[in-house]
C-alpha cells in the first residue's frame, strides 16, 4: 500500500492502538485516523476493577499512548468523536462532528459495552457498570461513600468487584442467577475453588438468584428484590452480567452480524476493504473449531495485529489458543481454551498449597489449562495445545518433569 493510501480505525481501546501501532511497524506509510468516542488516550481495562479501582495505583499506568505519541508516528488521533455512518460504496465514515473520512481499508475496533439490567428501578444513580475509565470513576467515588454493596453476576467482573471491595472493608453480597461462578469460562471444580476463597473473606454468594426489581427506602438506602421476594439492602449495586458488541456500525451499513461482526481469524469481513478486531469480532476459532467471540486482553492484541497485517494483504495468521487471567485476593488464575465436559482432568501441583495447574486431556492431547498461582506452567502449556502434542498424564503432572521436555515430539 502507498502513502496516498488510507486506513481509518474506528475504536480507540485496546484493539484499536494496537492496530494502528501495528501498521506502523510493518511498514505501512500513508493516513491513519484513529477515531475514539472517549476523551481518553486508549488505555488497557484489567486494572479497572482491581488496582486502579482501589486506588492503589493511578489510572495512568492504563494508558496505552497519547497525543505527542501517535503525532510521532504520523497518526491523526481523535479523540471524542463517533462514527455516526459508515458507506461502504464510497469508502467513508461520517463522523460527530459532521467531518467525512475516507478510507482504502477500515478497521473496525468498536469493542463492547456492559450488559444492561432490565428491570424495575434499573436506572437509579447509584446501580453501577464497569466498563470504562468514566464506570471506574464513578463507581470508585460510590464505593467510598458505601458499606454495603450487592454484586449482580457471577462471571469475572463481579467476582473481581467483589475482590476490591472486601479489601476496601466493605460488606458485599453478590448474586449469581447460575448454579456456580463463571460457568462459561471455568470448569466445575475450579468454580467451587473460587467461590471457597470468596467466603472465606466474607463476600456471601447466593447462587440461582436473579434480580426482579432494585428500589430506593425512605432513608435513601437501596433495596435489590431477588426472584425468590428476598431483599438485599445495599448503598451500591454493581451489575457485571455480560457485554454487548458495538456492531451495530456494521449492521446498519449492511455487514454480516451474529453476536458481533463476522470475520475469520484475522479479521477480514464479507467486504475486503472492512475488517474487524477485538471485543466486536466473532470469528472462526481454529483450535476451538468454532466461532467464538473472545472479551479478553490478549485477544485483543492478537487480532489488531492479524487484522493490520491482513488490511496490507500480508500473509499471516491468528490461530493461538484462547487466554483470559484474573486476579483476586492476590491469586492468579489462568486459563487456556475453554471447558469442555468430555475431557478427563489431570493434577499437576498441590491443590491445598493453592498453587497448581489442572490439565484437561481429551484422546492424548490437552484441551484446557487452568493455572492457578503457577505462571511458568502457562507459556509450555500454551506450545503443547498449539501445537495438538500428544501428553503422556503421568508425566504431565510429575513435577519433577519440566513442562518444555514434553514439547519434543514422542
Amino acid at each position: 500500500m502507498g502513502a496516498t493510501e488510507s486506513i481509518v480505525v474506528v475504536g480507540a481501546g485496546q484493539a484499536g492502538d494496537r492496530a494502528v501501532r501495528t501498521l506502523r511497524a510493518e511498514g505501512f506509510v500513508g493516513n491513519i485516523d484513529l477515531v475514539g468516542e472517549e476523551p481518553h488516550p486508549p488505555y488497557e481495562r484489567p486494572p479497572l476493577s482491581k488496582s486502579v479501582l482501589v486506588g492503589k495505583r493511578d489510572d495512568s499506568v492504563t494508558f496505552l499512548g497519547a497525543g505527542d505519541a501517535y503525532a510521532e508516528l504520523g497518526i491523526r488521533w481523535r479523540p471524542g468523536v463517533r462514527v455516526k455512518e459508515l458507506d461502504r460504496e464510497s469508502r467513508s465514515v461520517l463522523l460527530s462532528s459532521l467531518e467525512r473520512l475516507h478510507y482504502d481499508r477500515l478497521i473496525l475496533a468498536t469493542g463492547s459495552r456492559a450488559r444492561t439490567l432490565g428491570v424495575p428501578g434499573a436506572n437509579h444513580p447509584r446501580i453501577a457498570y464497569l466498563r470504562s475509565l468514566e464506570d471506574c470513576y464513578s463507581l470508585r467515588r460510590n464505593l467510598s461513600a458505601s458499606r454495603r454493596v450487592v454484586i449482580v453476576g457471577g462471571g469475572w467482573i463481579g467476582l473481581e468487584v467483589a475482590a476490591s471491595a472486601r479489601e476496601l472493608g466493605l460488606s458485599v453480597t453478590l448474586l449469581e442467577a447460575g448454579d456456580r461462578l463463571c460457568s462459561r469460562s471455568l470448569p466445575t471444580e475450579v468454580s467451587e475453588l473460587i467461590r471457597h476463597w470468596h467466603r472465606q473473606r466474607g463476600v456471601d454468594i447466593r447462587l440461582g438468584e436473579t434480580v426482579s426489581a432494585v428500589r430506593e427506602n425512605k432513608d435513601g438506602r437501596l433495596v435489590v428484590v431477588s426472584g425468590r421476594g428476598e431483599s438485599y439492602p445495599a448503598d451500591t449495586m454493581v451489575v457485571g452480567i455480560g457485554a454487548v458488541p458495538n456492531d451495530e456500525l456494521a449492521r446498519d451499513a449492511g455487514l454480516a452480524v451474529d453476536n458481533g461482526i463476522l470475520t475469520d481469524a484475522c479479521g477480514r469481513t464479507e467486504d475486503p476493504c472492512v475488517f474487524a478486531c477485538g471485543d466486536v469480532s466473532n470469528y472462526y476459532n481454529e483450535f476451538l473449531g468454532r466461532r467464538v467471540r473472545l472479551e479478553s486482553w490478549s485477544n485483543a492484541n492478537n487480532q489488531a495485529v492479524a487484522a493490520a497485517r491482513a488490511a496490507m494483504c500480508l500473509p499471516g495468521q491468528n490461530d493461538v489458543v484462547p487466554w483470559f487471567w484474573s486476579e483476586q485476593y492476590g491469586m492468579v488464575v489462568q486459563i487456556l481454551g475453554m471447558p469442555e465436559a468430555r475431557c478427563d482432568c489431570f493434577v499437576r501441583g498441590d491443590i491445598e498449597s493453592g498453587s497448581f495447574t489442572r490439565f484437561y486431556i481429551e484422546r492424548d492431547t490437552i484441551r484446557t489449562v487452568v493455572a492457578v498461582n503457577r505462571a511458568a506452567d502457562v507459556p509450555a502449556s500454551r506450545r503443547l495445545m498449539e501445537h495438538r502434542l500428544a501428553v503422556d498424564p503421568e508425566r504431565l503432572v510429575d513435577q519433577s518433569v519440566p513442562l518444555k521436555k514434553l514439547l519434543k515430539r514422542q
